[in-house]
């Protein structure tokens, strides 16, 4: 940080929907005071903010999504070789929240008084399933902000959310932790390899060692590998 401190616009600290994605907005226009852009990875600021790349990278592409920033990648071929990060223009960005604002309490106002009651008992539904689960995301010592981007990877897949498909996971979560695996590494390998569900990683196979008067034998007795008997 430049002098340890960053800039806050006050749209920022009113505006609800990025009260997660705070602090990382701050940390970037912090970083951006140097160059007018940022260029962290998204391994750093995971490692700065104690959390995890799959929530980082989430949380980014919120605040593009949003409008708050703008990333400009470098590539070659599919692959990315650095980013730029850069705070979005002002002026023009307090212009685009008041206007998408405007849009959105009018169509609410509408739409509020049709369906209030009908949403109040899927509320309920959805709060009740997730505290259900809850108790178990503690239990097997599972990152709830990871498990819930999960979720939202899975729904962006077609996967089904409902509470038997959520139940299944979390009972394949429990029985791939008690064979000795770490829940969120497993949540975090599936959504960086854009699976739908865990899978238990990949055994290491031990190399065999050659029997005894083989070429393989002889090779390694060689190198110092397999003690020779000396006769």
């Amino acid at each position: 940080m430049m002098g340890g401190y960053g800039i806050c616009w006050n749209s920022w600290l009113e505006d609800e929907r990025i009260k997660n994605e705070l602090r990382l907005l701050i940390k970037i226009s912090s970083l951006t005071a140097k160059n007018g852009y940022c260029t962290a990875s998204n391994d750093y600021l995971a490692k700065y903010f104690n959390t995890t790349v799959v929530t980082i990278s989430r949380q980014i592409k919120k605040l593009e999504t949003l409008g708050y920033i703008e990333i400009e990648y470098k590539k070659r071929g599919a692959e990315v070789l650095s980013r730029k990060i850069t705070i979005h223009d002002y002026q023009k960005h307090q212009s685009s929240i008041n206007k998408n604002d405007n849009r959105t309490i009018n169509k609410n106002v509408k739409e509020n008084n049709i369906s209030i009651n009908i949403t109040s008992k899927k509320n309920v539904s959805k709060d009740t399933s997730k505290k259900e689960y809850e108790d178990e995301l503690k239990e097997l010592q599972i990152d709830p902000d990871l498990f819930e981007d999960f979720l939202e990877h899975r729904k962006k897949l077609k996967a089904p959310n409902t509470p038997r498909a959520i139940n299944t996971l979390l009972k394949k979560l429990r029985q791939l932790a008690k064979e000795g695996n770490c829940p969120n590494e497993l949540i975090e390998t599936a959504y960086l390899n854009g699976w739908r569900t865990v899978f238990p990683p990949k055994k290491k196979f031990q190399k065999k060692q050659p029997q005894e008067g083989s070429i393989g034998y002889y090779l390694q007795q060689q190198e110092g590998v397999i003690d020779a008997k000396i006769i």
